[in-house]
């Protein structure tokens, strides 16, 4: 205990030189207001200054944080390190940083405006907006609409290819639409019937905007969202490539790296997905943002023309509000905190942004590291009131809720495509007693109980992100069991055929298995033939041996290059064409390969059937069925399907 304490005083003395002053407003603002959980406003400096200083310069090196009521700014802060090496600190007011996912709320308030306009139903097929020669490009499975993409009821899978580089773009002569092409992801469920969190259907809704509006979509942007809110420092990716001005105050994205230090991050290009993720700014342009969305009652402000849209925008927009009570037109609730927003998150930044419309009060904080969750998140904590906890109404005659254990995946998954595997983290429902259920996912545990039947609102998490992305799971259920989860903007399934849990552990056994022999046998062979040579004895030389060698070669040779095709891809997050396919290209010619090994080794097996002995043929059966599963198992996760 004495020594928390001396590490606590130790870590307050030194976050003195990561503080930015605070920028407050009017003095009788600050002590007449409160925060929706009931902090005084005269108390808001120390309350947000003892939450980031338990973690500044531990979980991030810097960030800014901007609250703001009433239209004005009421706190603005910086703390710690926009650029670590040359010590610059964190400013809300000129230090630029990536919004990641934040941007998406440009895109829904620009679809917003143009239903307005009567030049957008968000209820028409979106195919009402394509050419002819871009509905025959799509091709989409199932027609969907704005709603559906506002609602990520769309229905696609998840793509993590084609989307990113680690170069710009040279937005002069790059084609958006080719973009989206190169990444569309497959459409895995009926649009409207359930929800997967889609970064490709966003990027989608402003290439329709785009063709809506006869702009692009940062020009759109620009003049129609930043510049009507005074956002004067933000930019999309096509304007702020190659803006030296502008970029000359980014801060710098990092990395934790082992032992706790912060290592410098890439900056991705977002190309296949653009512009979801693609915007930078300040931490008080996003205010300026929250205040144009807020403006005095009855009044649009300057985004809207008419009231009623920017009330309608703050709406449940779901076509099935019971089971998605979600999405806000675009925007999301924060689970068991009654405000809406979105979080974001990209190579190097964090950022999260969060309004209570009703009291015209609203956060911003933007973070150089991303998946920093215990500020990010702790601070919708801090100023929202937790809803989490409390003594709930709870039905009469509940199911028990042993029902809904099982096992279960994110739909946010991918399909068709070798990096499947990542989506298949799979999260496990155990009952704590006849009410009460333990959500196990991601390495967290989070607990609902049941206030009706099937449905489990949540009570308590070991991860502030449960709390701000998690309120209720609703089960459907067919024939006694459970077979889909209903949650916050990402419903889970049950484990899908060819997938529960035997058959994950064959594929892994198979993998193992095959890693160990490939990569051992040669070595005992080769042990073998040197030992005989040693000792003046004939070493086995015939070429049935030597065929069966070469089968495992081509084994070993496949296991390294698709554990290379993983690596290198996520060391760079390079998950594009020109990377993946030519390592689809090697599974394929040694897939060949080794077959033409097998049908010559069947004819020396013929022909020499009387000198070949057991200890080859039985040598030869194992390599040649390992190498037959390892294959089997490659194609069944889609390490044979080019991008």
């Amino acid at each position: 205990m004495k020594f928390y304490r001396i590490k606590t005083f130790i870590v307050l003395l030194l976050s003195v030189c990561f503080l930015m002053p605070a920028t407050i407003a009017h003095a009788d603002q600050v002590n007449a207001g409160q925060t929706p959980s009931g902090i005084s406003f005269s108390e808001l400096e120390s309350q947000i200054d003892a939450l980031v200083l338990e973690h500044i310069g531990l979980t991030t090196p810097g960030l800014a944080i901007v609250v703001v009521h009433e239209g004005e700014i009421i706190f603005s802060r910086g703390y710690g390190y926009a650029d670590i090496e040359n010590r610059v600190p964190f400013d809300p007011a000129t230090t630029i940083s990536r919004h990641g996912s934040v941007n998406k709320m440009f895109v829904w308030t620009a679809a917003m405006q143009l239903a307005e306009l009567g030049l957008l139903d968000l209820d028409a097929d979106v195919a009402n907006y394509l050419t002819p020669d871009d509905i025959s490009l799509f091709n989409f499975e199932k027609p969907f609409t704005m709603r559906n993409l506002m609602n990520h009821s769309a229905g696609f899978a998840e793509t993590f290819y084609n989307m990113q580089s680690e170069n710009a773009f040279d937005w002069q002569s790059f084609d958006v639409i080719d973009g989206l092409l190169a990444s569309q992801p497959s459409q895995i469920f009926s649009p409207g019937t359930a929800s997967s969190y889609s970064n490709w259907g966003t990027a989608f809704a402003a290439y329709i905007i785009s063709q809506i509006s006869g702009l692009s979509f940062a020009d759109y942007n620009l003049k129609n969202i930043l510049l009507p809110a005074g956002m004067e420092n933000t930019l999309d990716e096509p304007l702020w490539t190659g803006n030296h001005d502008f970029m000359q105050n980014l801060a710098k994205g990092y990395r934790l790296g082992a032992g706790g230090n912060f290592r410098e991050d890439l900056i991705l290009h977002l190309g296949g997905v653009y512009p979801a993720g693609s915007s930078m700014g300040t931490a008080e342009d996003l205010a300026r943002f929250i205040i144009a969305l807020t403006p005095e009652k009855g009044t649009p402000g300057p985004l809207f023309e008419n009231r009623l849209t920017l009330d309608t925008m703050f709406t449940l927009s779901s076509s099935d509000p019971i089971n998605h009570p979600s999405f806000y037109h675009g925007f999301v609730r924060s689970g068991v905190m009654d405000s809406i927003g979105h979080s974001g998150g990209i190579l190097g930044f964090g950022a999260n942004l969060g309004v209570v419309p009703e009291k015209r009060f609203g956060w911003v904080i933007l973070t150089n590291t991303v998946g920093e969750f215990d500020i990010t998140f702790g601070l919708t904590h801090l100023l929202v009131e937790n809803t989490a906890g409390q003594v709930l109404p709870v039905s009469d005659n509940l199911p028990d809720a042993s029902a809904v254990e099982g096992l279960f995946v994110p739909l946010r998954r991918t399909q068709n495509s070798f990096l499947d595997f990542v989506s298949y983290m799979v999260s496990r429902i155990t009952a704590l007693d006849e009410n009460t259920i333990r959500l196990s996912f991601g390495g967290f545990n989070t607990d609902f109980v049941q206030i009706e039947p099937y449905v489990f609102r949540l009570i308590s998490s070991d991860s502030p992100a449960m709390y701000a992305s998690l309120r209720e799971l609703r089960f459907r259920m067919e024939n006694g069991k459970p077979v889909h989860i209903y949650a916050t903007g990402a419903d889970f399934t049950a484990l899908p055929s060819g997938r529960t849990i035997p058959f994950l552990i064959s594929y892994l056994s198979i993998i193992i298995a095959s890693a160990l022999f490939f990569l051992i046998m040669p070595i005992v062979l080769l042990i073998i033939f040197l030992t005989k040579k040693k000792k003046g004895r004939k070493a086995d030389k015939t070429k049935f041996r030597l065929l069966t060698i070469g089968i495992m070669l081509c084994g070993l040779l496949i296991l390294i290059n698709n554990i290379l095709n993983i690596i290198l891809g996520f060391a760079t997050l390079a998950f594009n064409a020109a990377s993946v396919n030519p390592h689809i290209w090697i599974n394929y010619l040694l897939v060949g390969f080794s077959v033409l090994i097998f049908a010559g080794s069947m004819i020396f097996l013929h022909k020499e059937r009387e000198s070949i002995g057991v200890k080859s043929r039985v040598l030869f059966g194992i390599t040649t069925i390992l190498f037959a599963l390892l294959t089997f198992t490659l194609i069944n996760w889609n390490f044979f399907v080019f991008l």
